[in-house]
């Protein structure tokens, strides 16, 4: 047994050629995604082994630090702007806004999946020009920004302008603050990457602390800006309620030996519970989260100038753009910028609210429309979809979505899952619950010789060789260690009955790539089939990629775990993420929509008893 290390190129050592094919596979696919593009402290070229975790502990840090850089403004071409007519109620609302901007006061259009909010946005742009106002468009992503920057340039109102959230308030930063944080800093993807890191090494395992991590970060954000006290015990019991108490009473969720670097925290004879945890945990977290000079977090971001009370640009329009995600951070920042004779208008839909895990609450669209005393107006009206999906969509959700009375009349069916396997064509878009339930999908569409891809699945594929890298055998490469060892953590997984199910759909996804491969190395290229580029392929992705999107033909493939919709009772916020998430999912079907329910029969004819079992079991 060979225990291979990172070595140089220089050293002259090769490697087994399915390293190499590895490495070039593994770095093409992430560098092509603009995932990483260089790595400090290495030397380049140079050969690894799957098994060498300070290479992915380099992958982890460049994750967020080393994308490729968005372009500029000046380099942005100008996007026409077609002057169709206005529906009615895009008119209504249009009157309605422009009547709220002469009085200074709020607004809020809420508008159904494709009732064409940004166009209508454009055109509210395009009225205010002349006005002499200072117009903002606020958007969640720098790509977005960048979208609209070619829209504003389109329209040609040279008192509006275009950014996102983070760089809004990035630009507020003062050129004092130390080197170490803004002359040479680089930003992380999220707040909770670095109290996942954090808290997965220092006190719970992996697969055990995600609700745990997202309270903290949920916690730590409020804190920070000073929303909440951090003893205040009836927001810590309202955020252990939001993610439940599901850190499971099985003590080997907790690694007590490590509480020493807690102080704060002893061991009782019971289970802590959330709440006891988030108590005990937040203070040292966070005082370790503010010791790092390194890096700069997109909440940080945000909440610095806040606490800091720096100087922020204030605009007499700001349009707010995905309202439905507006957190309580993102809610003080937008006072912040308001002049005081000025307007807000608040653009988006309730049920499209899938990013609860990211600090949203689902009901945040509403009370922003009674905390900032807005005038209402609805946009129902899809442009997008067929007359049979607007019927389904009604007949699950009230929420009064409209086709268009030249709308195609489209379909409704549900196929069973080999159905969908014959049908499913170049074009069309299949949306899973689950990353393991597309990686089955994908398999089953290439064994017809169909042309597939992933979409959209740059974190997939990185938490693929991660987890791939990750295996237990630290001195026992083979291929079969590996696929006992996939086997083995998934089924201490099931037994744990695991709460972060991030974790298990990794577990899964691995499970499945390896029955498909017979060799590492063709577990490699299965990878790389199912995630390279193409025109012409069939669209796999999970419901939450599919935001934004359109296909003629969309098929929902639900699963035994997928989309489930809860039709009374809804409280818990996990319940109503999936019903909204099932609503995104539904409204991307511009023609025909399939739901295909009987997960657990074979998809193909002759399908291998491990398919069988596999899609049993996922």
């Amino acid at each position: 047994m060979t225990n291979y290390k990172l070595q140089d190129q220089n050293e002259g050592e090769k490697m087994p050629f399915v390293y190499g094919l590895f490495k070039q596979i593994a770095f093409g696919l992430l560098k092509g995604m603009g995932i990483i593009r260089q790595f400090g402290g290495f030397k380049s070229p140079f050969f690894f082994h799957p098994g060498d975790k300070g290479l992915f502990e380099a992958i982890c840090a460049g994750f967020g630090r080393e994308k490729e850089k968005l372009p500029k403004f000046a380099d942005i071409k100008a996007t026409a702007l077609p002057m169709f007519e206005l529906g009615r109620d895009q008119q209504t609302a249009m009157d309605g806004a422009l009547d709220a901007i002469k009085a200074c006061k709020n607004f809020a259009v809420a508008a159904l999946a494709g009732s064409g909010k940004t166009y209508f946005m454009r055109r509210l742009v395009k009225a205010l020009t002349g006005w002499g106002k200072s117009v903002m468009v606020l958007t969640f992503s720098a790509p977005t920004k960048v979208e609209w920057w070619g829209h504003i340039k389109g329209i040609g109102n040279d008192k509006a302008s275009a950014t996102n959230i983070h760089s809004l308030c990035y630009r507020s930063f003062p050129p004092e603050f130390p080197k170490t944080r803004k002359g040479r800093a680089y930003v992380i993807e999220v707040n909770e990457w670095k109290v996942r890191n954090l808290i997965n090494k220092e006190i719970v395992k992996e697969e055990k602390g995600g609700h745990l991590v997202r309270a903290l970060t949920v916690f730590i954000d409020l804190v920070m800006c000073n929303l909440i006290d951090i003893a205040d015990s009836k927001a810590l019991e309202t955020l252990a309620e939001k993610y439940g108490n599901q850190l499971s009473p099985n003590r080997g969720a907790i690694d007590f030996d490590k509480l020493e670097l807690f102080p704060d925290y002893e061991e009782k004879n019971i289970a802590p519970d959330l709440t006891a945890l988030l108590v005990a945990l937040a203070p040292d977290v966070m005082t370790k989260l503010l010791a790092d000079n390194s890096s700069i977090s997109f909440a940080e971001m945000v909440y610095r100038p806040i606490i800091e009370n720096w100087p922020l640009e204030k605009f007499d329009v700001v349009l707010v753009d995905e309202s439905q995600d507006l957190n309580p951070l993102f809610i003080e920042l937008i006072r912040r910028i308001q002049k005081e004779k000025s307007s807000v208008g608040f653009v988006g839909d309730s049920l499209q609210s899938i990013y609860g895990f990211m600090g949203a609450d689902n009901s945040a669209f509403e009370s922003i429309q009674n905390d900032f005393h807005c005038d209402q107006f609805p946009l129902v009206q899809s442009r997008r979809i067929s007359k049979a999906v607007a019927d389904y969509v009604n007949g699950v959700f009230p929420c009064g979505i409209e086709a268009l009375e030249e709308a195609k009349e489209g379909g409704v069916e549900t196929i069973p899952t080999k159905q969908m396997v014959e049908l499913a064509d170049s074009g069309d878009m299949i949306l899973c619950r689950r990353n393991a339930d597309c990686v089955t999908v994908g398999f089953a569409l290439m064994a017809q010789g169909k042309n597939v891809r992933l979409a959209n699945s740059e974190k997939l594929v990185f938490a693929l060789f991660k987890k791939m890298f990750e295996l237990e055998g630290a001195e026992d490469r083979d291929f079969a260690r590996m696929q006992e060892s996939a086997a083995k953590r998934l089924q201490g997984a099931d037994d744990k009955n695991v709460s972060d199910s991030s974790a298990t759909d990794i577990y899964r996804t691995i499970q499945i790539v390896f029955s498909h491969s017979e060799s590492l190395e063709k577990a490699i290229v299965n990878v790389a089939k199912l995630t390279a580029p193409s025109d012409s392929a069939i669209e796999i992705m999970t419901g939450h990629k599919s935001k934004g999107l359109e296909a003629n033909t969309v098929f929902l493939y639900e699963g035994e775990k997928g989309f489930k919709v809860h039709f009374e009772g809804i409280k818990d916020w996990e319940i109503a993420q999936e019903n909204n998430l099932y609503y995104v999912a539904c409204t991307r079907a511009m023609e025909s929509l399939y739901i295909v329910t009987d997960t657990g029969a074979p998809m193909l004819d002759g399908a291998s008893e491990a398919l069988e079992i596999e899609l049993q079991e996922i």
